[in-house]
């Protein structure tokens, strides 16, 4: 059992790693602030609770303080629309990359006392 834990927590880690390559590897328009491997490296410690992992239910203290730099960015980039939409993009980008349940979705911003609502939907146009 505990060996397919580490190996789960392996892929894990391994695969976190590759996206937030290809992501820093995306070139994104606008503030250079809106790094999409940056704001996956700040949610990381969010998966748990997003994707309802090893019972967890609420997100801890380290990944709210993560989802506060990420409001931030948020905040700071809804006044120019190409770092809003590079911020869709790399939302877009989480979604398809993790099993994020819709029903911790809504919470999240809630739970982390969020200024904004951050919405991690596959299907995002991304264009306005």
């Amino acid at each position: 059992m505990a060996r397919k834990t580490t190996m789960g927590k392996s892929l894990l880690v391994s695969g976190l790693v590759v996206l937030a390559l290809i992501m820093v590897s995306s070139p994104r328009k606008g503030n250079a602030e809106i790094n999409c491997g940056s704001i996956v490296t700040k949610l990381i410690t969010c998966l748990e609770y997003l994707e309802a992992r090893n019972g967890v239910t609420v997100p801890t203290n380290q990944c709210c303080k993560g989802a506060t730099d990420v409001d931030n960015i948020v905040a700071a980039a809804a006044s120019v629309p190409d770092d809003k939409k590079a911020l869709c993009m790399c939302f877009r980008e989480i979604a398809t990359a993790y099993p994020i349940k819709a029903d911790r979705e809504p919470q999240f911003s809630k739970l982390c006392n969020l200024k904004i609502d951050i919405r991690f939907d596959r299907n995002a146009t991304c264009d306005s």
